[in-house]
């Protein structure tokens, strides 16, 4: 049985780490259209900016005609039912008493940042709070959460931090 939390590379997944990661949600909503998922980016400004356009790429190169895909608020629709949260860690992260019973992923992207930018303070346990709160991994019923870090390829980062801290924490990952 592979380990809870596996890092690895999803370029070999995906042409497009986005568009692959939006594609793998609508197939799993096919399969089961109980299905939702959390897409977490770290700042407001950026869960702003990732909506705008968010299924453009699926919509442009035709890969699911029949289906009805768009964005309200801060939700990504499929047919007209909520299957995406749009959520940004700075500002959700303090969420508690979330009833989210058909999150069944979340996405982190761009969880790894660049010397241009920064982590939160405390990001980690920010993280692991608002996974608790989602995933409910304490639960028996609760089906496992598991969660998509997205990022891009970097010769320079900063995340040995992060990744030894979420890998410390493999049993709720």
């Amino acid at each position: 049985r592979p380990p809870r939390s596996t890092l690895f590379p999803y370029t070999t997944l995906f042409r497009s780490k986005t568009t692959g990661a939006i594609r793998y949600i609508i197939d799993e909503w096919k399969k089961d259209n109980t299905f939702e998922c959390v897409w977490l980016r770290r700042y407001k400004s950026e869960r702003k900016n990732i909506i705008n356009g968010f299924f453009n790429t699926v919509i442009n190169n035709n890969f699911y005609p029949d289906l009805s895909l768009k964005t309200k608020g801060n939700t990504g629709l499929i047919e007209d039912k909520t299957v995406i949260h749009f959520l940004a860690l700075s500002v959700d992260g303090r969420i508690k008493g979330l009833t989210s019973p058909n999150v069944r992923l979340i996405v982190f992207d761009e969880f790894l940042v660049d010397s241009r930018s920064r982590y939160l303070p405390g990001e980690v346990n920010a993280f692991l709070g608002l996974y608790d709160t989602i995933a409910r991994p304490n639960d028996p019923n609760r089906q496992r959460t598991p969660v998509l870090f997205l990022a891009n390829a970097m010769t320079e980062t900063r995340s040995e931090e992060h990744t030894s801290e979420l890998q410390s924490h493999s049993d709720l990952v």
